[in-house]
Parts: structure tokens; sequence; C-alpha cells
């Protein structure tokens, strides 16, 4: 599993500095993109990355920022736990004003959680998401700008152990208890694959 975490920091890393280092002719169509940061009630964040597409709308992903640990009380047994998500979205841009935004769209999450125990069986934990992005963006620059964001939507979550099921959640609905703020920077870069 560590591997995989290894394996997901490398891909993110490759897409936000691939197009920086990619030597296109001048004649190559460019690609507006942006990458940031989002916070979650302040103790929570994720990377995101968004691409426009040839429709005007604009595609992206977020990096659910992993974790691993290792907690050995001398009272209970040992356990490892590895966590990480994604999510994929499509965002539909509105102006309300020259500086601000309003922006809307569908996105699907996956967020997956592995605990390995010294004692006893080892536990998977997933949590599929689907939500609707509302939100306003207020640019700050031509190459910055701030958003803020609600999802409401659609969560299930379940444990896995002992080969099976042993826990299973779904809720829905609309909470304002944490909106997303992000941080985003603005480039173009040329389009990649076929042309």
């Amino acid at each position: 599993m560590n591997q995989t975490l290894q394996h997901l920091l490398i891909v993110f890393g490759l897409a936000l500095l691939g197009p920086g280092f990619a030597h296109a002719q001048e004649s190559a169509p460019m690609v507006r993109r942006e990458a940031g940061l989002q916070l979650y009630d302040l103790d929570n964040f994720s990377l995101i990355y968004k691409w426009q597409a040839p429709s005007g709308r604009y595609r992206r992903i977020s990096f659910l920022v992993g974790s691993a640990s290792y907690t050995d009380t001398r009272q209970n047994p040992a356990r490892s736990n590895i966590s990480a998500g994604m999510g994929y979205g499509l965002e539909k841009r509105a102006p309300i004003t020259e500086n601000l935004h309003f922006f809307h769209g569908p996105e699907v999450s996956l967020y997956l959680a592995y605990q390995i125990q010294e004692k006893g069986d080892n536990l998977l934990a997933a949590a599929p998401g689907l939500s609707y992005l509302l939100g306003l963006m207020l640019d700050v620059s031509d190459s910055f700008y701030l958003s803020l964001e609600l999802s409401p939507g659609f969560d299930a979550s379940f444990n896995y152990s002992d080969g099976k099921i042993q826990a299973l959640s779904v809720s829905t609905g609309f909470s304002t208890s944490s909106p997303a703020l992000s941080f985003v920077y603005r480039f173009s870069s040329p389009k990649r694959g076929k042309k």
C-alpha cells in the first residue's frame, strides 16, 4: 500500500509539472490550466488541478492528501494506517461581475484507508461519493484567484474485514459546515496528445 501512495504522489507531480517541461511547436494550441490548494476547516486540505476542455468547461482532479501512521500504545496491539483519496469533476463557469464568477458541476470521489493490525484482521475502509459543486471565484489577478465552494451530495462508506463487510453507512445532504477555500494559480501550456 505504501507504493500506492508513492505512485499517487508521482502522478500528481507529473500532472502538475509536466506542462512546464513540455516543449511544443509554436503553432500548438494552448490550454488553460489551474493548480492550487483547497482548505477544509483549516485542518484538512487537498491539491487540485484543473484544465479547460474544448467545450469551455473545466475538468478537475482533486488529490486528498494521504496519510500514514504507526501506533503502538503497549496496552493495545500495534497498528499501521495508510489513506488517500481522489475526486474528479466538471465545472461550468458564469460571470457575475468582471472579477467574480459562479461555478457549478458534478464531482465523484473515492477515499480509501487501510489499517494493518498486529493482532486480528486488517481493515479496508472505502468511501465513494457523488456531489454537486456550487461556488464563487474571485479573481485577484490574471494568474491567481480565490474560491469558496460547497459540495452537497451523497456519500457512502463501508469497512471490510475478516472476509466480509463489517459496517456500512450512507448519508446525503446540503451542509455548510465544511466549505472549501481554494488558492489557485492559472497558467497556459501547449495541448498534449493528438494535434
